[in-house]
């Protein structure tokens, strides 16, 4: 189906050399781009994607008007779809199938950092109902083995008037176990009750997971509470 509802403006220029993602090298710049999209603008006056060496290992450097990201290390975009897969193997063999081992393994060994700016007009005109605060941050490691550590935070996100304050979230998976904490100092739900010193934890361990939710006011009229569930994957032979 034709969309007869976007239209797009942009002047690009581009240095570089390569056949694919994984081996660029050079820049890449978008100068006063617009997207329209059902009478909705997006503009970009600043856009570049730079790939280089430092320090003799690979970079990656994106700087726009909405995130500025840096990736250091040695990545394959194309096998990072084998490490997720691996990982959720390991992590659930009941449920999931251990992927075809490469014929030529790419190396992923890289750290990353991510910074949002300017998010209002990228969720406006994507319409996310997603609200997320100047300077939010996404980092994080790829280490070989299937290592991966993520950290995310946040003064302040809301969704779909989900209003968390003061938001972390960590995600460490070291194979084959995997653990994700979420904190916020108070999770407003829909304007209706406030849950302070909120905190979601989940850990798993081949075929087995424990999701626990908690919170505590520390106030004289107490608001808490506990959830903890347990669960196993079985296979269906």
């Amino acid at each position: 189906v034709e969309d007869t509802t976007t239209e797009v403006s942009l002047l690009l220029t581009a240095n570089f050399k390569g056949n694919n993602f994984d081996n660029l090298d050079g820049e890449i710049k978008l100068l006063n781009s617009n997207i329209i999209k059902a009478g909705n603008n997006l503009e970009f006056y600043d856009f570049s994607l730079k790939t280089f060496t430092e320090n003799n290992k690979p970079a990656i450097s994106l700087r726009t008007d909405y995130i500025d990201a840096d990736l250091r290390g040695s990545y394959s975009f194309t096998g990072l779809g084998t490490v997720v897969k691996s990982t959720m193997a390991r992590l659930m063999p009941s449920r999931f199938p251990e992927p075809q081992p490469e014929k030529e393994p790419a190396e992923n060994n890289f750290i990353f950092n991510i910074t949002f700016k300017n998010t209002d007009k990228i969720n406006n005109f994507f319409d996310t109902r997603l609200l997320l605060a100047e300077k939010s941050t996404i980092n994080g490691s790829v280490f070989p083995d299937s290592i991966i550590q993520i950290r995310g935070a946040a003064s302040t996100l809301n969704f779909r008037n989900n209003i968390f304050k003061d938001l972390s979230v960590e995600a460490v998976s070291i194979s084959p176990d995997l653990s994700v904490t979420l904190k916020t100092s108070s999770l407003d739900l829909f304007g209706t009750s406030e849950l302070k010193g909120f905190m979601a934890q989940l850990n798993t361990e081949p075929d087995n997971f424990t999701f626990s939710l908690n919170w505590d006011n520390h106030e004289e009229i107490r608001n808490r509470g506990d959830f903890i569930a347990r669960g196993t994957f079985v296979r269906n032979d």
